[in-house]
C-alpha cells in the first residue's frame, strides 16, 4: 500500500465517527507509520488529521470575517461553521 492510500484509510478510521476497535486499530498503524515514515505522518496529523474542511458557503463567511464583516451564515449552518473554528474538527 501507498502512503497516499494508506493516511485516506488512517483519515476515515480515525475518525470520531468510526467504531472504536476500527480507531484503536488505526493509532497502531499510525504508530508503525510514524516509527518508518516520520515527515510524512506528521504533515498527515498537521494537515488531515488535525485539519478542517469549509464549504463554499463558509469559507464566504470566513472571508467576510476576515475583512471585519458579518457572516452571512444563520441557523444550523452557522452552528456547524462556528463549531469548526472552536474546535479546529472535521464534522
Amino acid at each position: 500500500m501507498d502512503l497516499h492510500n494508506l493516511f485516506h484509510f488512517l483519515g476515515l478510521r480515525l475518525d470520531s465517527h468510526a467504531q472504536k476497535e476500527i480507531r484503536d486499530y488505526a493509532a497502531v498503524i499510525l504508530e508503525i507509520v510514524r516509527a518508518v515514515a516520520p515527515l510524512a505522518a506528521a504533515s498527515f496529523e498537521r494537515h488531515i488529521k488535525g485539519g478542517v474542511t469549509f464549504s463554499s458557503e463558509e469559507m464566504e463567511a470566513l472571508r467576510a470575517m476576515l475583512d471585519g464583516k458579518e457572516s452571512s451564515l444563520t441557523g444550523k449552518p452557522l452552528e456547524r461553521f462556528e463549531e469548526k473554528l472552536k474546535n479546529g474538527k472535521q464534522l
